[in-house]
C-alpha cells in the first residue's frame, strides 16, 4: 500500500522537472537564439518554400526566410507579450481583488459585479476595439514625440495593454476571496485596534498573505494571455508583419497551404512550439496551485 501510494507522486514531480526544465529552455533559446543565427528574421533569400535541410533546419517560408530564425524571433515576441500582459492583469487584478475584499459590503458587491459584468462580455472582441481605438493616436504620439523607430512596435504595446486589461478578472476574484479571510484573522484585527491605517494594514499584513497565490495566477496567466495573442495574431489582427509570432507563423502556414505544394513545415514547427510552450507553463502553474493553494484542487 505504502509504494503504490508513492508512484503517483514521483509520476508527477518527474512530469514538472520536465516542464521546468522545457520551459527554461525555450526561453534561453528565445532570448539567445536569434542572436546565434546566421540568418536574419527578415532576410529574404531565393529559396522560396524550401524543406528542411543542413542550411535550414526547420526550412524556409514562402518569402525565403528561414523559419527557425522567424520561429525563435516570434517565440521572443510571444514570451514578450505573455509576461508583460500577465504584469498588466497582475497589477489591475491584485490592486481591484484586495480593495474589494477589505472594503466588503456595498462596495465589495459593487465591484464585483462589475466582474461578474465583465465576464460576459467578449474579451478578445474589447480588445481588437482597443487596439482599432489607439493605435491611430498611439502612432501620431510616436511621431510626435520624434520616436519612429518604435512604430513597428505600436502593435504589440497595445497588445501587452489590451491582454492585460481582459485577463485581471480571474485574479481580482482569487484576491478578494483570500482578503476576505485574512481580514477575520486576529493579527489583521489587532492591527485594527491600535490604530494602523487601512493602507497600512493591506500593505504590511494582507499583501505579504498573497504573494504565494499571486505566483501560482500569473503562471496559469502568461499562457492565457500567449495563447490569446496567437489567435489575434493568426486572424492578423496582432503582431504586424514582417515581425512575428506563433501566431503570425501559424498564419503564414495556414496560407501556404495549397493542393500543389504542402509546406507542412510551416505549420508543424510553430503549432509544436506553441503546443510546447502553453504546455510547460500550464504544467508548472498546475503544480505551483497545488502545492501553495490546496483549496484550488
Amino acid at each position: 500500500m505504502k509504494a503504490n501510494g508513492q508512484r503517483p507522486k514521483a509520476r508527477l514531480d518527474r512530469w514538472t522537472a520536465l516542464a521546468a526544465a522545457s520551459l527554461a529552455f525555450l526561453l534561453v533559446v528565445a532570448i539567445f537564439g536569434p542572436l546565434l543565427s546566421r540568418y536574419s528574421a527578415a532576410e529574404i533569400s531565393e529559396e522560396s518554400l524550401a524543406c528542411p535541410s543542413l542550411n535550414h533546419w526547420m526550412g524556409t517560408d514562402i518569402h525565403g526566410r528561414d523559419l527557425l530564425t522567424r520561429l525563435l524571433c516570434g517565440a521572443r515576441i510571444s514570451f514578450l507579450v505573455g509576461f508583460f500582459g500577465a504584469f498588466v492583469s497582475l497589477v489591475i487584478g491584485s490592486t481591484y481583488g484586495a480593495l474589494a475584499g477589505y472594503a466588503g459590503g456595498k462596495v465589495d458587491r459593487l465591484l464585483m459585479q462589475l466582474v461578474d459584468l465583465l465576464y460576459s462580455l467578449p474579451t478578445l472582441i474589447l480588445v481588437i476595439v482597443l487596439i482599432a481605438l489607439l493605435e491611430a493616436p498611439l502612432r501620431k504620439a510616436l511621431i510626435g514625440w520624434q520616436l519612429t523607430i518604435l512604430l513597428p512596435y505600436s502593435r504589440i504595446f497595445l497588445l501587452f495593454l489590451g491582454l492585460g486589461l481582459v485577463e485581471w478578472l480571474t485574479m481580482a476574484r482569487v484576491v478578494r476571496s483570500r482578503v476576505l479571510v485574512l481580514k477575520a484573522a486576529i493579527f489583521v484585527q489587532a492591527a485594527q485596534v491600535i490604530g494602523r491605517s487601512p493602507f497600512g494594514i493591506l500593505r504590511h499584513h494582507i499583501l505579504p498573505h498573497l504573494l504565494g497565490i499571486v505566483a501560482v495566477y500569473l503562471t496559469l496567466t502568461v499562457p492565457a494571455v500567449i495563447l490569446a495573442e496567437s489567435f489575434l495574431s493568426f486572424l492578423g489582427l496582432g503582431v504586424e508583419p514582417p515581425s512575428a509570432s506563433l501566431g503570425t507563423l501559424l498564419a503564414d502556414g495556414a496560407q501556404a497551404i495549397n493542393p500543389m505544394k504542402m509546406a507542412w513545415w510551416l505549420l508543424v514547427f510553430p503549432g509544436g512550439m506553441l503546443a510546447w510552450t502553453l504546455w510547460s507553463l500550464n504544467a508548472l502553474g498546475d503544480k505551483l496551485r497545488d502545492l501553495l493553494d490546496p483549496s484550488g484542487r
